[in-house]
């Protein structure tokens, strides 16, 4: 039996030993639910999805066809002062076939004979009237190639033919312009006092260009002002 004065201390003390047991299953209680939670959030954060790269953009580059249709090289005025003018071989209605035309055998058979350069123009020249169109315009750029400047005479009666193709003229006036001074400016004389010629307007402008002045149709005075232009610039 209890004595009296006793129970109270017994009680305090019992009292105090529960509420310390009850803090300590309350902060044990904290510590698991962080843990939990921290748990958890680190589950779910390794299994959300993780985002796509984006594809790299995909170039697509458009070729432009060439709308430039291949052309055949054609000597005209424009081009004289940039030298000879050297075309290919203009055929003639016959190139559809396999014939070959019997002036293109000629004239290969004298560009691959032994003989000297001067034969091979004389033996050209001797069968240029002979030949069409296009065989004409082929003996030219070879003449121009194979008649040098102290034979130029044989060749340069052509450029004042105007019954000629403009096209074999187009590649004789070429040809002069390349020639010394003393064979150039006399047959450019010629051909521009000729309104037959189809270069005669040519030759015409490319007098006033050397003479520096257009004396119109006085023919007299553009003889005088070449034959001055020949002494102050001989070859």
């Amino acid at each position: 039996m209890a004595t009296p004065g006793s129970a109270p201390g017994c009680c305090v003390r019992e009292h105090s030993v529960l509420k310390d047991f009850v803090n300590t299953v309350k902060w044990i209680l904290i510590v698991l639910a962080v843990v939990a939670v921290g748990l958890v959030a680190g589950y779910f954060g390794t299994q959300s999805p993780q985002p796509t790269p984006a594809p790299a953009p995909t170039v697509t580059v458009a070729i432009r066809p060439s709308t430039t249709p291949n052309r055949p090289v054609r000597p005209d005025s424009t081009n004289f002062f940039l030298g000879r003018v050297r075309t290919n071989r203009v055929h003639s209605d016959s190139s559809s076939t396999n014939a070959t035309p019997e002036w293109e055998e000629k004239i290969d058979a004298i560009l691959t004979s032994d003989a000297e350069d001067s034969q091979k123009a004389r033996q050209m020249t001797d069968m240029f009237l002979s030949l069409p169109e296009d065989g004409q315009v082929e003996v030219a750029q070879h003449l121009s190639n194979l008649v040098e400047d102290k034979d130029y005479a044989s060749i340069n009666q052509f450029l004042t033919n105007s019954a000629l193709p403009e096209a074999a003229l187009d590649v004789f006036l070429a040809d002069a312009l390349n020639r010394p001074n003393s064979l150039k400016m006399p047959v450019l004389l010629s051909v521009a006092q000729d309104p037959t010629n189809p270069k005669a307007s040519e030759a015409k402008d490319l007098l006033e260009l050397f003479l520096e002045e257009d004396y119109g149709s006085d023919w007299a005075t553009w003889q005088a002002k070449v034959d001055q232009y020949l002494r102050d610039n001989p070859d």
